[in-house]
């Protein structure tokens, strides 16, 4: 029994060491390659370097305060005094001009108030001779519109004013035989006969 426990340890050191053994113989093989992977350096500390230790009690160097820009001095504005004044030169005339002559308002007054005179026209006088009367009006725009009616026939005719009374007459004819002949032939266009007149000078 202790035989064999004594040949399995033996072989487990065995193990041991060939693992081991191998671990060292490929370290050994990757050095050669790349050595680079085992340089390490050290801090190299200079001679003259001296080591001090901060203590509460030292003061500390204060901070330099910024420096505030000086603000510049407000400049004083110029005062640019006013141009001279340009006196322009007046001429007086050596003869005083006439001033117009002022009306009086008494005469004015009465120039004002006198309405202006209204024209009165005589109405022209129709000539002497024989007439044939068609109708008379109170009211000129009628008489007017049957003197123009007579007249697109193919009519002399006019408008007589005798009083409020507007007279349409046709005509002048010389004698009463064509005062006849035109009363007729009015007669015939018309449907309206009238009566003969006859005018004579005042």
């Amino acid at each position: 029994m202790s035989e064999s426990t004594h040949w399995q340890a033996s072989q487990a050191e065995h193990r041991i060491a060939w693992i081991t053994a191998g671990i060292c113989i490929a370290l050994l093989f990757i050095a050669s390659l790349r050595p680079q992977w085992f340089e390490f350096s050290l801090p190299s500390f200079d001679n003259n370097t001296s080591f001090t230790s901060l203590h509460e009690d030292e003061p500390v160097a204060a901070r330099p305060e910024a420096e505030v820009p000086s603000e510049p001095e407000p400049q004083q504005a110029e005062v640019i005094p006013p141009p001279a004044e340009k006196k322009i030169a007046t001429v007086t005339p050596s003869t005083p001009v006439a001033e117009p002559a002022k009306k009086s308002p008494a005469k004015e007054m009465i120039h004002e108030r006198q309405p202006p005179r209204q024209v009165t026209r005589q109405p022209a006088q129709p000539a002497n001779g024989y007439y044939v009367q068609l109708g008379a009006f109170s009211e000129q725009p009628r008489a007017q519109g049957l003197a123009d009616r007579l007249t697109s026939l193919g009519f002399q005719a006019q408008v007589v004013t005798r009083g409020k009374l507007h007279a349409v007459w046709a005509g002048p004819a010389p004698t009463q035989l064509k005062a006849e002949q035109l009363q007729k032939a009015i007669a015939s266009k018309l449907s309206n006969k009238g009566f003969i007149t006859h005018q004579t000078g005042t």
